[in-house]
């Protein structure tokens, strides 16, 4: 085997939700919600409501190629639509908060603007990350 030849395209990443309602506490529940962020491998704790300050922790295999998604809307019974935060947890030096992306630092981002990127990325990917005035007014763009 060849080093050279092996790629990463998938990194494994602990996150927290930040907004989630009572009916939202459910392990399935949260699963599906993480799966937002990439492919979900484990869901902690398993099959009860946290009893910690954090939460719900998900192992998500996020996609290295890609901005990190920062939420999502999910519908309430009794709220609507609600914005549902994601939080990284112990992400490597190698980000870039401006652009939301792994493999480069703020201070020397390689990373387009999202302005800057072709039409047909955004079309195809509305969701996949919010600008900060975006979470900010909670407001989804399409």
């Amino acid at each position: 085997m060849v080093a050279a030849n092996i790629t990463f395209e998938r990194l494994p990443l602990w996150m927290c939700f930040c907004g989630l309602k009572l009916e939202h506490l459910q392990s399935d529940t949260v699963r599906f919600i993480g799966e937002a962020a990439g492919i979900v491998s484990n869901v902690l704790p398993v099959g009860v409501i946290p009893r910690t300050a954090e939460g719900f922790r998900v192992l998500v295999n996020v996609n290295i190629n890609e901005p990190l998604v920062q939420g999502r809307f999910d519908n309430t019974l009794s709220n609507g639509d609600v914005w549902v935060a994601f939080r990284y947890n112990n992400l490597p030096t190698l980000f870039c908060s401006n652009y939301n992306r792994l493999g480069d630092t703020r201070n020397s981002c390689q990373f387009p603007p999202a302005n800057e990127l072709p039409a047909n990325h955004q079309a195809n990917n509305p969701t996949k990350t919010l600008p900060d005035e975006r979470i900010q007014n909670r407001q989804l763009i399409l």
